[in-house]
């Protein structure tokens, strides 16, 4: 076991994780009255304003650099904001602790390396005791949370997977990202993603905490870490290892800048689907996450949500909801809808002012992201990017700069796709032109352009194979790229017949698209520069007679000057003499680099390549 021992022995209060809290210390469980449903809705309209005024705050530090933009908006809508937000607490309250929180504001930046110690000073004996291999891999790095609670949170983890997993293998370690570290646990031993599942579930004694939590209920870890502003994900993968990771936000000093907020470099192409009842908090989501880079298409409840994904034709890459919706459909339902739908894992968070244990636990069975308003910018984007981080399988490929003279036309009758499409695109340094149709698109086209045309396959007049037809029987190999949200088997096998580079079904992600728009400009480079070759090559082999014509071939099969001098009944002297009048015509300066101008020119193939004979002059 390797741990850092450069720690002092004070920095962190001691915990016993070897017993079970005595059981006069598990609190009781509040029994649900009409007046706590009460105060539970006054809750949830408190957190959804401070979620307001969090946000707002949030632009601000995201403009307060920039003196260009107007922020006096910003400012009368956080006066207003705050002004509701005093007025509520005039109402008299008396709510139970269970529905507070732990004030997140003292969170305080502290060293990963006192954590890991103090986590081994808890479960080394029980580890011992149950004969478990324990490793705490050293981390040097610094993570902004509350150290109490974030301890808790882990040694309650690891005391009840050494307790349910005898003689497995638990690893401690910690995996640094842009503003974020992952605190993973990988275990051995469990059967299942249940059996993982129901660990995280169980309840902790939380000592730090004021005791008004301990009268509401017992947390589970995984509450007490969405509490802590913190996440908690479970991986499991049959005949591997377990994997428990808690992404906390890094400490203030080591991420750059402190105030300006800047988006994640693959932020720009990311879509994400903003499901939340209040229109202004809405609005406001859809503002924070656009300072941030995000593209985002905003609805009201799951209704919406799927008619804005029949309509679009587009995949988010992530759902942001709020858990209350409509009555027929919550937000985690809504996100398994998605998730069947489109037959993938898309990421998602839940962003709920409900802090009922009942929404946790579902939250997690639903593999999604627990957050509990109010949260910040800064937390939200860091959440943002754990989410996606775990869901990409790779590194996407960049766009060719807009220096390259590529454009992208767009052609489809929906106006809204056509306008998301082009903000994505210019995002990424293309030039875009867009068309209703193919007569516009026609119109508009100079024809030879480097670029690609991205086409709806049946708009009404002019069909998309048929573009594909007019386009080639004038000698023009645009790069066609296909979408189709009703489309057949038949029509793709013609598609790809007719010279499409790709097809494309409706709904579809952004990152579907700029790979295959990546891979279609690359294939057109490789082709324009193919051509360029050949019609050179062809230039050069032109200058040839056809006796010089007939000797390169032979001498390209192969055969030495006093074979080809026999063949043709020429002298071996002549046949040198055409030689080297071929690799002067030809400005070739070996017989390699002739079958090469040969083979581009569209010649006789090298056989003596194919068969391995030797070429000597």
């Amino acid at each position: 076991m390797h741990v850092n021992q450069s720690m002092s022995e004070d920095a962190l209060p001691h915990t016993v994780s070897g017993s079970a809290p005595p059981a006069a210390q598990q609190p009781l469980a509040l029994k649900t009255t009409p007046s706590v449903e009460r105060l539970r809705g006054i809750d949830q309209t408190l957190r959804q304003t401070a979620q307001l005024v969090s946000l707002i705050t949030g632009q601000l530090e995201a403009n307060e650099l920039n003196p260009a933009t107007p922020a006096q908006g910003l400012l009368e809508q956080l006066d207003a904001t705050v002004e509701h937000l005093l007025s509520r607490f005039n109402t008299p309250l008396d709510l139970p602790s269970s529905l507070t929180e732990r004030d997140r504001h003292d969170a305080v930046d502290f060293p990963v390396h006192t954590l890991f110690k103090a986590l081994a000073q808890d479960c080394l004996p029980l580890a011992v005791a149950r004969r478990i291999k324990l490793r705490i891999v050293p981390c040097s790095a610094w993570v902004r949370s509350l150290p109490e609670g974030l301890r808790q949170v882990l040694s309650s983890l690891m005391y009840n997977l050494m307790h349910a997993n005898r003689n497995s293998r638990l690893t401690l370690g910690a995996r640094r990202h842009r503003q974020w570290l992952s605190l993973e646990l990988w275990c051995s031993g469990c059967e299942s993603r249940e059996a993982a599942l129901r660990i995280v579930s169980m309840p902790v004694h939380a000592p730090f905490l004021p005791d008004a939590y301990g009268r509401a209920g017992a947390l589970s870890t995984y509450e007490l870490s969405a509490m802590l502003g913190a996440q908690l994900q479970v991986r499991y993968s049959p005949g591997k290892a377990t994997l428990i990771s808690i992404s906390v936000p890094s400490a203030r000093s080591s991420v750059r800048p402190k105030t300006a907020i800047k988006p994640p470099i693959t932020a720009s192409h990311r879509l994400l689907l903003v499901v939340e009842p209040q229109a202004l908090l809405r609005e406001m989501l859809c503002c924070g996450l656009g300072s941030l880079g995000y593209q985002t298409a905003a609805v009201s409840d799951g209704a919406a949500a799927l008619a804005w994904l029949a309509r679009s034709g587009l995949q988010p890459d992530l759902v942001l909801t709020e858990h209350a919706l409509a009555p027929a459909m919550d937000g985690v339902q809504l996100v398994q809808r998605l998730r069947d739908q489109f037959n993938r894992t898309t990421p998602a968070i839940v962003l709920t002012a409900d802090t009922q244990r009942q929404v946790a636990h579902a939250v997690l069975a639903a593999d999604c992201m627990l957050l509990r308003k109010p949260v910040s910018l800064n937390t939200l984007r860091a959440t943002l990017g754990t989410a996606l981080s775990a869901a990409a399988t790779g590194h996407a490929p960049g766009a060719l700069p807009a220096s390259s003279g590529a454009v992208i036309y767009v052609v489809d009758e929906d106006e809204a796709l056509r306008n998301n499409l082009r903000r994505v695109l210019e995002a990424q340094g293309y030039p875009v032109r867009d068309a209703a149709g193919a007569e516009q698109f026609f119109e508009r086209y100079p024809g030879d352009q480097r670029g690609c045309l991205v086409i709806e396959a049946r708009p009404s007049g002019i069909s998309g194979l048929e573009v594909v037809g007019r386009l080639r029987a004038r000698g023009d190999e645009l790069p066609i790229i296909m979408i189709s949200g009703n489309s057949r088997v038949a029509d793709v096998v013609d598609a790809m017949k007719a010279g499409v580079c790709d097809f494309i079904e409706k709904p579809f992600r952004y990152q579907q698209l700029l790979t295959s728009l990546t891979n279609a400009l690359a294939n057109q480079a490789d082709t324009q520069g193919f051509n360029a070759l050949r019609q050179a090559a062809i230039d050069h082999i032109s200058h040839l007679t056809p006796r010089q014509r007939q000797i390169m071939e032979m001498v390209l099969d192969g055969h030495p000057s006093k074979n080809i001098a026999f063949e043709l009944g020429i002298s071996q002297r002549t046949v040198e003499k055409h030689r080297a009048s071929i690799m002067s015509r030809t400005e070739a300066k070996s017989i390699p680099e002739l079958a090469r101008i040969a083979l581009a020119a569209g010649e006789k193939a090298l056989s003596a390549a194919v068969h391995g004979k030797g070429l000597t002059p």
